[in-house]
């Protein structure tokens, strides 16, 4: 994910290339090599859950032309209307936090939720959520 982000943000380094495995589970250290590498702020994207919701659709009827007009009409009638039952519909909802932070003064800047029903590859949700996220920040001005 934050390759494809740094892609669309100028002047933007991905965390794996500054800090080591080690340095990402010290906050201490963290902060130390961040600050020293003078960077400004900072953008976190997490993994907040995924959930499943099931919606019925319902059925739908519909009817052939009246068969009043003459006798012969009324043999036909039982066919005369078709019935599609209804359905259930499982998505799955995946959502995700966007934040950016100021590193200088470790304060948060702005923040997005973002929810995407059923994406059809890791590649598409991962794009999905950039796109929208990099819109956002630059209608609101953050970047």
């Amino acid at each position: 994910m934050e390759s494809h982000l740094v892609t669309r943000i100028a002047n933007s380094t991905a965390s794996y290339q500054v800090l080591t495995e080690d340095e990402t589970r010290d906050a201490n250290r963290a902060k130390a090599k961040i600050a020293s590498a003078g960077f400004d702020g900072a953008v976190i994207i997490r993994y907040v859950g995924t959930d499943k919701q099931t919606t019925y659709v319902p059925g739908t009827t519909w009817w052939g032309p009246a068969p009043y007009g003459s006798m012969y009409g009324y043999w036909g009638y039982g066919w005369g209307a078709v019935y599609d039952p209804g359905y259930l519909v499982t998505d799955t909802i995946i959502s995700l936090e966007a934040l950016v932070f100021d590193v200088k003064n470790d304060k948060l800047l702005w923040a997005s939720r973002s929810e995407t029903t059923n994406p059809s590859s890791m590649n598409d949700l991962v794009n999905s959520l950039i796109d929208a996220t990099v819109r956002e920040m630059k209608k609101q001005k953050v970047l």
